[in-house]
């Protein structure tokens, strides 16, 4: 398997995560918050990367493509979610990310914010 940017980006992910957790098992107080706040953001961060992700993955029809009937079904085999988070998941993707009209043209978010 030929190195990807998104293979090498979760690998950088995966040993910056490693370090704040090592890092954070001998933190004084004031470091502990830092790692709190450091959390908070990468994890919205990371929120709004994934809700990107399903919306283009539904809008290029890729989880039709693999025979699922919705994104939230998708969502649910490939993430093992229950149904009610992985339909919060597209509900937010579908808010958030571009749409396309029926010409064809996109549209904007609904959402943006």
């Amino acid at each position: 398997m030929l190195p990807s940017p998104v293979t090498d980006a979760r690998r950088l992910l995966d040993e910056a995560v490693e370090a704040l957790a090592a890092a954070t098992g001998q933190a004084a107080a004031a470091e502990m918050v830092d790692t709190l706040r450091a959390g908070e953001a990468v994890g919205r961060r990371l929120d709004q990367i994934s809700g990107q992700a399903i919306a283009a993955l539904d809008r290029q029809g890729s989880f039709a493509e693999h025979g699922y009937a919705s994104p939230t079904r998708a969502l649910q085999d490939l993430l093992r979610l229950d149904r009610g988070t992985a339909a919060q998941r597209v509900a937010v993707a579908e808010a958030v990310g571009p749409r396309s009209g029926l010409d064809g043209a996109v549209l904007p978010a609904r959402l943006p914010a």
